[in-house]
């Protein structure tokens, strides 16, 4: 009956059939993992590259946007941490440097005196105003100032 089954389907040898479909899937297998095999490798490869990159960029931003050298810079006088300026003296350094921007002989405005100071015009219209107590600038117009001159300067 086998035999009869073996030709009516026309399968003569039915173990050779089986055996020749095993090895069409084994080969398909075959294929299959070779070209994972060559995916992982190319993926490896992409990640070398990438971290190649990676260093290469740190380099690069190290370089360009390196900090500069922390100096030991010496303290003035001044500028020491142990002697403070007290209030009083900051604004008595301030009213000569004030003084020092004036001129004797013509007038000043309130308005550049205070770009050449770097400061606010207010904080500069208030030192002018206790030194025009003190008597030693002189309003000469709105807002326009002069140094007084004294007895021992030219």
């Amino acid at each position: 009956m086998f035999t009869y089954l073996q030709r009516k389907l026309g399968i003569s040898d039915l173990t050779a059939t089986i055996e020749q479909d095993h090895r069409e899937r084994d080969f398909h297998w075959e294929v299959v993992t070779d070209r994972w095999k060559e995916l992982c490798q190319h993926l490896k490869q992409m990640e070398v590259q990438m971290q190649e990159q990676q260093a290469q960029l740190r380099r690069y931003t190290l370089t360009t946007h390196a900090l500069p050298e922390i100096k030991d810079v010496p303290l003035s006088e001044k500028s020491k941490p142990s002697e403070k300026i007290i209030p009083r003296q900051a604004t008595l350094q301030f009213y000569d440097r004030i003084l020092k921007h004036l001129p004797q002989v013509r007038s000043i405005p309130v308005m550049t005196l205070a770009e050449r100071l770097k400061c606010s015009q207010g904080r500069v219209s208030e030192a002018l105003s206790r030194l025009l107590e003190q008597g030693k600038v002189e309003r000469t117009g709105k807002g326009m100032y002069r140094k007084i001159r004294t007895a021992g300067e030219k």
